[in-house]
Order: structure tokens, then C-alpha cells, then sequence
């Protein structure tokens, strides 16, 4: 769909979560919230004193 509305031909290009942070990072956006945000997001990849909103889901 974007292709045709920008008229150019769109690749999609496979990262390696560290590469994916490190662009987010430098488009400018903070090393907290891209490490928290990337695709390897878990639990266990927030700091410490981080809180959940939501308690984690839990499937039968």
C-alpha cells in the first residue's frame, strides 16, 4: 500500500534486536525507552524499579 502511494518500491530489512535499538536510539529516542520498547521486551529486560500497569497474563 505504501509502495503505490509513494510510488516506490518498499524492502523490508531484518534486524537484529541490537541493530533495531541502536537506530531507535539514534532517530533520538532515549536508550531506556527503545531497550524497552524492542522487540525482546519482556519482564525481565525492565529495570528493576520499573512497574507493570497490568499484572502478567497467564494462558491455560
Amino acid at each position: 500500500m505504501f509502495s503505490r502511494l509513494l510510488d516506490q518500491s518498499i524492502q523490508h530489512e531484518s534486524l537484529s534486536d541490537a541493530e533495531l535499538r541502536n537506530s531507535m536510539i539514534q532517530a533520538g529516542m532515549s536508550e531506556d525507552y527503545a531497550g524497552y520498547i524492542g522487540p525482546s521486551s519482556s519482564t525481565e529486560a525492565l529495570p528493576s524499579n520499573t512497574n507493570r500497569l497490568t499484572p502478567p497474563i497467564t494462558l491455560p
